[in-house]
């Protein structure tokens, strides 16, 4: 009996293991930096959510508890939202048009839907906003407002080049909605300096009322607690025995 416990119990950590290891496995896509007259995204999140971020690798948090997590490039592509979404403008750093909008379905394909046009204010601000919008309950963000309309969904083929133009944080801690995410895109698919993919020249956030995707940056806490976990079984299976 003891035998059979803790086959099954390395089968659990081996198979644990590797879904850790190909989720780890996932990329962030590079946000470059910004011009020296513009904001990253450490100011941007202290405009919003007030304090001081500090960043952790990818994600940021503040003094107050606020933390903004990054969501890998494997899932900040399609998103369920429970059936409708509220979203804001928080920023825009580019003299082009900037729209927020979405597409129906996990797609690819179908057509943009335009929510709110963007409309730039001084020093780096924005407005422009849909409060509780009925939405079909799996959908694609998109950025529009010059010639190109950007999809979070890469399958999509908005950039002829097959680049990401959308990057996506969950934020969480003292007075945030649960459901709450920053999206930052990059509006110009040109090549070379031209384009610089620092993902700020529209700066959105969303609430939805859907659980969003477990980030790959949690996944070692995550990790650590089913270790534990793990553990004290083999402890008091050991108990059992003796």
């Amino acid at each position: 009996m003891w035998e059979g416990r803790m086959k099954f119990v390395i089968a659990a950590v081996c198979g644990l293991s590797l879904w850790v290891v190909s989720t780890a496995n996932a990329g962030f896509t590079t946000i470059n930096t910004p011009r020296p007259s513009e904001a990253n995204f450490a100011t941007i999140l202290g405009d919003v959510y007030g304090g001081t971020f500090t960043p952790n690798g990818v994600n940021f948090s503040n003094a107050a508890g606020v933390t903004a997590t990054r969501i890998d490039d494997d899932n900040d592509q399609v998103f369920d939202t429970g059936g409708s979404l509220t979203a804001r403008a928080v920023a825009i750093y580019s003299r082009m048009p900037q729209n927020f909008g979405v597409w129906d379905g996990a797609g690819p394909g179908g057509s943009y839907n335009k929510l709110f046009d963007a409309t730039p204010l001084p020093g780096g601000g924005a407005s422009g906003s849909v409060t509780d919008v009925p939405v079909t309950a799996q959908l694609r963000f998109g950025r529009g407002g010059n010639t190109a309309v950007y999809s979070s969904n890469i399958a999509d083929g908005t950039d002829t080049l097959g680049r990401d133009h959308q990057v996506v944080w969950t934020i969480s801690g003292n007075g945030i909605k649960p459901g709450t995410m920053l999206i930052g895109w990059e509006d110009d698919d040109r090549l070379g300096t031209l384009s610089d993919f620092d993902f700020q020249d529209l700066v959105v956030e969303v609430v939805t009322g859907a659980p969003i995707p477990l980030p790959t940056a949690a996944i070692p806490g995550l990790l650590t607690l089913v270790g534990v976990a793990i553990i004290t079984k083999v402890r008091k299976l050991r108990r059992q025995i003796a």
